[in-house]
């Protein structure tokens, strides 16, 4: 009723004010709705990351392990063709050779001899971890590390505030 009173005495302005409720029901409504449509992300969802660190101290040239050196073992079992891979199907595979100190690697590294890769006098395997995870990218979800070594550390620091560092970002890591 008061709708026809007021239409009546004044037609545009009613016209006016109906069609504003009607535009604010409407965005009310496709507020209360929410997106329905999202967009696709263009870019390519990153791989995780396992970064394997093999232990190249002179103390792997032990031969311990089924009549081989520990680090030909550890290439043999862990770092064959076949296993880099299947992890390379899933992952961005990192290689790192350490005793000292950190290094990139290649897979063609492993090809040498055993005796050719673990030449370093000492073996700092706590410096090395927490060096090596200073650089990785913890927001990666996914992203872990693989450590190979017979665990002498000739320097005996502890690995309790690498394990720490490690647990705070994120950051699993396998030892072997």
């Amino acid at each position: 009723i008061v709708y026809a009173r007021s239409w009546r005495a004044r037609p545009v302005l009613s016209a006016c004010m109906g069609v504003m409720r009607l535009c604010l029901i409407l965005v009310v409504t496709a507020l209360l709705m929410g997106p329905s449509i999202m967009p696709q992300t263009m870019r390519r969802p990153k791989r995780p990351t396992v970064t394997i660190m093999l232990d190249t101290s002179a103390s792997m040239q032990s031969r311990d392990m089924a009549d081989m050196s520990r680090i030909d073992f550890a290439v043999s079992r862990w770092l064959n063709r076949e296993r880099l891979a299947e992890l390379g199907r899933s992952f961005d595979v990192a290689l790192i050779g350490f005793d000292e100190s950190p290094r990139a690697w290649t897979q063609a590294a492993l090809g040498r001899d055993g005796a050719e890769l673990a030449v370093g006098q000492v073996s700092n395997i706590a410096k090395s971890v927490s060096r090596t995870l200073s650089i990785l990218d913890s927001s990666d979800r996914g992203t872990a590390l693989l450590l190979l070594s017979d665990g002498r550390d000739t320097h005996n620091q502890s690995m309790r505030p690498v394990a720490l560092a490690a647990a705070t970002r994120s950051i699993p890591i396998h030892v072997v």
